[in-house]
């Protein structure tokens, strides 16, 4: 791969997002940060009242990590399925077993719960080999 199929990223995927599918699951994701203008603009207006903590180094991990699952709840994930008698629906399955709707509020409360899926959607959001222009060429059958 030369050096701009390995880096060039694809403005519709990093909007428009990718799914990434698991056994019984199955999620959304626009980029955080590249193209997705949506995401850089939010995390400035929550991070705005602390940006001297932020800029000293100061920032509590707590309210960092609070910021970034809102962040991400409003603006990175973009759908949630889950598989339900062999059929997809829209939605996130609880501890209870019960399908909700993905709202912001339960995708926060989700995860803040389970902080490695978190960490899994930040790194999978992160990642430029999703959003990569080659990638959108390769399903394409380019």
């Amino acid at each position: 791969m030369s050096l701009y199929e390995d880096f060039k990223t694809s403005d519709v995927l990093e909007t428009k997002g990718v799914r990434f599918e698991n056994a019984t699951y199955a999620y959304t994701l626009a980029r955080s940060g590249g193209a997705n203008k949506k995401f850089q603009k939010f995390f400035e207006r929550l991070a705005r009242p602390h940006r001297r903590q932020m800029d000293n180094g100061t920032l509590d991990n707590d309210v960092a990590e609070r910021i970034m699952r809102q962040v991400y709840a409003r603006t990175v994930v973009l759908g949630w399925e889950t598989l339900v008698d062999d059929e997809w629906v829209d939605g996130i399955q609880l501890e209870d077993g019960s399908v909700v709707p993905a709202t912001e509020d339960v995708l926060i409360q989700v995860f803040t719960d389970l902080p490695d899926l978190f960490s899994q959607i930040s790194e999978d959001a992160k990642s430029v080999t999703y959003f990569r222009q080659a990638g959108m060429e390769d399903d394409a059958g380019n």
